[in-house]
């Protein structure tokens, strides 16, 4: 029985590890866990992506969520909303549209001026194809945030055009007595008095990226080792 020891050694086997031992080898298990819990809590927890890469801060509203109102033809009609914007910048805008009838199809594209109608352009979104005629919220986004000065007036010019005009038409909603005093719905070129499109303008603001997701879950690793550290002293 002397001997087992001693030949199991010269056989490749090793004796069975002291407490000490084991700690030292479970310990970059231990020291990795914290840190790839943290790093994936960054990364399933980040703001819903949209395709301008961020999320929406909207600065003017005029409609509620889910609210149906009556429709207006954008199609042969020149229409669009005056505003005076809040935030210094516009990323995108949203109406409520529809495209009829079943099996149509059309492209529109929003220009932003300022003061109104006849005013300077200062950009255009991109376009947008809406292949449905159902009622639903649509996003025109600019290809880039267009300064804006607070407290002055701009106007959103709405152009449509669907795949067959003869037999295509696309609406947009419209409210009428809704209390939005930063200004007004035109068609045709002329102000409706007491009448205002369902929309929404605002910025996109751009979401962390993997540098910074990386040094929040660095730092939140080292925070956590500071405090085991301390307990354990």
């Amino acid at each position: 029985m002397r001997c087992q020891g001693r030949i199991a050694r010269e056989s490749g086997w090793e004796e069975s590890p002291g407490p000490a031992r084991r700690e030292a080898g479970w310990r970059p298990l231990r020291l990795a866990l914290p840190l790839s819990l943290i790093l994936w809590a960054a990364l399933c927890f980040r703001p819903v992506s949209l395709p301008a890469q961020g999320t929406l801060e909207y600065d003017q509203v005029c409609g509620l969520d889910g609210l149906v109102v009556e429709g207006l033809d954008g199609i042969g009609t020149a229409l669009g909303q005056s505003f005076i914007p809040a935030l210094s910048g516009i990323t995108f805008v949203q109406l409520q549209a529809v495209v009829y009838p079943v099996a149509g199809s059309a492209t529109s594209r929003i220009y932003l001026r300022e003061g109104g109608p006849a005013g300077p352009l200062l950009g255009a979104s991109e376009l947008l194809l809406i292949t449905d005629n159902t009622l639903a919220v649509r996003t025109w986004f600019f290809p880039e945030t267009i300064a804006l000065a607070p407290g002055r007036t701009y106007y959103l010019g709405l152009e449509a055009a669907p795949a067959n005009p003869a037999t295509l038409g696309m609406s947009v909603s419209y409210l009428y007595g809704w209390p939005y005093s930063q200004g007004t719905l035109y068609a045709n070129g002329a102000p409706s008095a007491n009448a205002d499109l369902w929309f929404r303008t605002g910025v996109v603001v751009p979401e962390p990226g993997a540098g910074v997701l990386l040094a929040l879950a660095l730092g939140g690793w080292a925070g956590w080792r500071g405090i085991r550290s301390r307990r354990q002293s």
